[in-house]
């Protein structure tokens, strides 16, 4: 146990960052470009400090014999970039596959970075609020309702708020112990959780479930446009992809589409009768001619899907900061307005 414990540890510290694994693939490309073989390729990348321990293990492990994705899933590469790359493997294209797989990366990256960069101020300014209307909640109104207990009518404004701030604890705690049972449910019931099981609980949920469709039309698409090239029967691609994508969403999608198929389905009937990819998808293989005008239209296809995410999230992240504001801002002139109200009308009174 000992030795599992050094060997993951090692493992781990030897990991590349996300950034550097496309840095070093996208120089690999280049190199291979050139005629340079793997191998050769790979000693002149040695010369960046920080891949050599990586790029020892790379080599050790093909002088071995062992398959390049499989050595890249064990250093623990991004699963995308393993995918594109044990594909490509299928029909030799390695080069186009990790500038694809570098490229579909790298607009995933700036999306995410483009959204972290969206939601950090208002991140920050909605956990500072969240702090100041617990003091606000804990100190401020029991004094200030203690204050205008004199007065015969008390200010209905100020209960209405002190019990609107209540409820909204209440049910931030709440929501933050449904969190934490889940997560440690989840933790321990993770290995027993089947992929049946999770497909019924992304169904459930509707916003879940059209993500995922998109999610895996995409991925589809991308893997099936480049196993197209090997002029492979769409059975045998299927296969590719279970093999490949074990206890995964896609897997199983694949698993029962090759099903129908194994029954006599046709296959564009099993696809839409599954439901299980996007309505365009589906539309490509309902006028299906052959795997080359398939293959240009699943890339194309994927191609515009991937737009459509980023226009998508762009629209989002400028909703972000000005809907979080406009909250805040209310929030605050409604707490103003529950304390100095009565308050006016206490001088009044005097």
């Amino acid at each position: 146990m000992v030795t599992h414990l050094a060997r993951s540890l090692k493992k781990n510290k030897s990991r590349l960052s996300i950034n550097e694994q496309t840095l070093f693939l996208e120089k690999l490309a280049q190199l291979l470009e050139q005629d340079y073989s793997i191998l050769d390729a790979l000693q002149i990348l040695k010369w960046h400090r920080n891949w050599s321990h990586t790029i020892d293990q790379l080599i050790n492990e093909l002088k071995n014999g062992r398959k390049f994705d499989q050595i890249l899933q064990e250093l623990q590469f991004d699963q995308q970039i393993v995918s594109f790359i044990y594909f490509a493997l299928q029909h030799g294209n390695l080069i186009a596959a990790i500038q694809r797989s570098v490229l579909f990366v790298k607009q995933q990256l700036q999306l995410f970075g483009k959204f972290k960069q969206a939601i950090r101020y208002p991140i920050v300014l909605l956990v500072s609020f969240l702090v100041v209307l617990f003091f606000i909640d804990l100190y401020v109104y029991p004094a200030f309702l203690q204050l205008y207990s004199t007065q015969s009518q008390p200010s209905l404004m100020l209960f209405v708020s002190m019990r609107t701030v209540s409820s909204f604890f209440s049910i931030l705690y709440m929501s933050m112990i449904v969190c934490v049972i889940t997560g440690i449910v989840l933790t321990v019931m993770k290995h027993k959780i089947t992929i049946q099981h999770k497909v019924a609980v992304i169904n459930f949920i509707p916003l879940t479930a059209k993500l995922a469709k998109k999610y895996c039309s995409l991925t589809f698409a991308i893997h099936l446009s480049s196993l197209l090239k090997t002029d492979l029967s769409f059975k045998n691609c299927l296969t590719l992809i279970i093999n490949h994508n074990h206890d995964t969403l896609l897997s199983y999608y694949c698993t029962q589409l090759l099903a129908d198929l194994n029954q006599g389905v046709r296959l564009t009937q099993a696809i839409r009768n599954r439901n299980y990819f996007d309505d365009q998808l589906i539309f490509i293989f309902d006028n299906q001619t052959n795997h080359l005008i398939m293959k240009r239209d699943l890339e194309t296809y994927s191609t515009l899907l991937l737009e459509q995410a980023q226009s998508f999230i762009l629209k989002i992240i400028k909703v972000i900061q000005p809907t979080v504001l406009i909250i805040i801002g209310i929030s605050v002139v409604l707490i103003y307005l529950s304390i100095l109200l009565p308050m006016l009308q206490l001088i009044q009174t005097i």
